[in-house]
């Protein structure tokens, strides 16, 4: 009876069902009409009150201390988090930069060498990058590399129109070196895609924990969409060549003895 289902005391308690929160996935960006894309670079430059408008201007994402595995992203509403970021990325660039001092020491200034292309290094000591000690694994006080290597991405995101910086640090860039790699073998620019991006938590040799990207591909963009990402890329792609972009954006950076060899930045 249903008196004897409800008393039973070996029937098991009804669970709520959890609804997950929902996130964003419309990226106001890509639903900019084709005849307006011809604005994007001076409503760039209108907004950052720069011209050409630089790297510093843009918002920013950072990878979380501590292994955490939500990110903390800045809007206009203030910070939220979020477990994956849905984007698409529009530009790319590889950079590497050393610093003769520490960040703390440095002030967040300026480095005393960087390449915008990690061929060859612009400052002191500057030459070819392959040549220089600063270059080597193990050049680093506690490992890793002292010219340090990255990989700088523009991101449109649901946040905004305005597109994001991502600074990737030398522990993940195996990680987007791979999903840039399998984008390459089915044929698909990264710009053409929309891109789950998510945070994973590793431990390095002496158990410290941090954070690296994760990767997946969410859906292939419309025709429409894939001209306004170009607009982007073509307006955007110059700021990541300068030596501002080369330039840290925290000292919060995952534990230097967690580089790997391999780590090498992707093509």
């Amino acid at each position: 009876s249903a008196r004897s289902r409800t008393t039973d005391p070996t029937a098991k308690e009804a669970r709520p069902i959890r609804t997950p929160l929902a996130v964003p996935t419309t990226l106001a960006a890509l639903a900019i009409p084709p005849a307006d894309l011809g604005a994007v670079q001076p409503a760039l430059a209108d907004h950052t009150g720069a011209d050409p408008a630089s790297v510093f201007d843009l918002p920013r994402i950072t990878l979380p201390a501590g292994g955490s595995t939500q990110w903390i992203i800045p809007t206009m509403e203030g910070e939220i988090t979020a477990e994956t970021i849905p984007a698409v990325i529009v530009a790319k660039a590889n950079v590497r930069a050393y610093y003769a001092q520490s960040f703390e020491q440095s002030g967040g200034g300026p480095p005393d060498c960087f390449s915008n292309d990690c061929v060859t290094g612009q400052g002191s000591p500057g030459g070819l990058c392959s040549q220089c000690p600063f270059s080597q694994f193990g050049s680093a006080s506690g490992g890793g590399k002292a010219c340090a290597e990255r990989s700088n991405l523009l991101l449109l995101t649901p946040y905004g129109v305005m597109p994001y910086l991502l600074s990737v640090p030398p522990t993940s860039l195996k990680k987007l070196r791979a999903y840039l790699f399998h984008l390459a073998g089915a044929n698909r620019p990264f710009y053409s895609v929309a891109t789950d991006i998510g945070l994973d938590r590793t431990k390095n040799k002496a158990g410290v924990s941090y954070s690296v990207l994760r990767l997946s591909m969410n859906r292939t963009l419309g025709p429409d969409e894939v001209e306004v990402t170009l607009s982007f890329k073509s307006a955007l792609s110059p700021l990541l060549g300068t030596m501002a972009a080369t330039v840290a954006a925290t000292s919060t950076e995952p534990n230097p003895d967690a580089y790997n060899e391999g780590s090498e930045l992707p093509s």
